[in-house]
């Protein structure tokens, strides 16, 4: 679909170039004498590029080839078109190089000069291979359903990977952002998710009966920035995100942040789901240097099981900045979390066990209903208050033990501790 150069256009570059053409006895170009022509061509054409092409997709299209889209380029979606690139199909699209984002997303370039806009979305289905989409603004809005998504990979396995996705914007969508759903290999950096409503970035759970092809395996997710997530139409507002984070192998989140998440409850900037602690995959998430600005929950830890081997999950990093609190799992969720940069007013919620805090500032700290029984060790922490506030209905036991945190047994409230909860502080049992 790009400009062929045609053969007038040859002899016109030669002469532009000041070289005349030799030419066999019949009056026709030899071979070296074309390729070399055909050479000279397609370097006037790095001063001047071929026309700027319009693409415009008003039904669901299938593409089982590669799409090339350059600066310049439009691309235009209609009547809430998907175009799909299916078996051998692949895009290649690439604007020119510009700033991203930067000061913790006070600073945003939402501009790119290879737009795609319009009523739709993109899926890269089972079968398609690596794509590589760089410096590109989609302004899409997708069909609210299942599986319409402004980029979406669908099942692609190991097909994907060698994707980058570098650079780009994804804009005003009206179901989500990026969701790199059980396909493996992608690397997404230097991206921004704007004005996006339901959870911004997202992939369906495998659950504990689940379908392991759900699971993204050796994703790495660095410098992406989330700012405005709305929560979807007719949805309970307690619970909407920026990251869920969900299951597979060797995932990364880093030096990220979400900004401006509506909702209350556990809405927040970061959402380990459920069912996303799934054993059968391991589901062990590296999660560093991230953070959370303008939102209900910093982060909020959800998980009904640990990973395969007992690994744990390590948030090393995370800065919490105008967010009313940090939720601590629920059941049996192992993790290891590492510098957590709060105001002293944060209420840090502890339901999990098997959880180990350090070198973090925790504020006010309760300690709620646990599921199951287990152990919670904090260390090297600030921390302004201790309470406890389990229900009578509480199933499990917390053994908690705080060390070189700035509190004492004298700063503990307990309104209500499950029989065999247990706290020490520096060597000294409280209860």
């Amino acid at each position: 679909m790009r400009n062929v150069v045609r053969l007038s256009a040859i002899a016109v570059a030669i002469m532009v170039v000041g070289v005349m053409p030799v030419t066999a006895q019949d009056g026709t170009p030899t071979r070296a004498e074309f390729d070399a022509l055909q050479a000279r061509v397609e370097y006037l054409e790095s001063f001047h590029p071929p026309k700027q092409q319009v693409f415009v997709f008003d039904a669901d299209t299938e593409i089982n080839t590669r799409m090339i889209w350059r600066p310049g380029d439009t691309v235009e979606f209609r009547n809430g078109a998907q175009l799909m690139f299916g078996p051998g199909g692949s895009l290649d699209a690439q604007g020119t190089p510009t700033s991203t984002w930067s000061k913790l997303g006070t600073v945003q370039n939402l501009d790119r000069d290879m737009k795609v806009f319009g009523a739709g979305d993109i899926m890269f289905a089972a079968g398609s291979g690596a794509s590589t989409i760089r410096f590109v603004e989609f302004d899409l809005q997708p069909t609210f359903a299942v599986d319409h998504y402004p980029l979406h990979w669908h099942k692609a396995g190991d097909g994907s990977r060698g994707t980058l996705v570098e650079g780009v914007v994804v804009k005003n969508s009206t179901n989500r952002c990026l969701v790199p759903h059980g396909s493996h290999g992608i690397t997404i950096r230097d991206t921004i998710c704007s004005n996006i409503t339901n959870d911004a970035i997202f992939w369906n759970k495998v659950g504990k009966t689940g379908d392991p092809s759900n699971a993204t395996l050796d994703l790495v997710m660095d410098r992406i920035l989330v700012d405005g997530v709305h929560i979807e139409p007719g949805a309970n507002k307690y619970r909407n995100h920026a990251f869920i984070l969900s299951e597979g192998l060797n995932l990364s989140l880093t030096n990220s942040v979400a900004r401006n998440v509506a909702g209350t409850s556990h809405s927040g900037g970061y959402y380990w789901s459920a069912a996303g602690n799934l054993s059968q995959v391991g589901n062990v998430w590296t999660f560093r240097n991230n953070t959370t600005v303008n939102a209900h929950a910093c982060a909020w830890t959800w998980q009904n099981g640990s990973p395969v081997g007992g690994d744990r999950h390590r948030i090393e990093g995370l800065t919490c900045r105008n967010t009313k609190k940090v939720g601590y799992g629920a059941y049996n969720m192992v993790t290891e979390w590492t510098g957590i940069d709060a105001a002293p007013t944060v209420k840090h919620q502890i339901k999990s066990v098997n959880t180990i805090i350090r070198d973090s500032s925790l504020g006010v700290t309760v300690f709620a209903s646990p599921a199951k029984s287990g152990p919670v060790l904090i260390e090297d922490s600030k921390m302004v208050s201790v309470t406890f506030s389990h229900s009578a209905t509480a199933k499990g036991a917390q053994r908690v033990v705080i060390n070189r945190s700035g509190v004492t047994c004298a700063d503990v409230v307990v309104n209500n501790a499950s029989a065999g909860t247990t706290l020490t502080i520096d060597g000294k049992v409280c209860f």
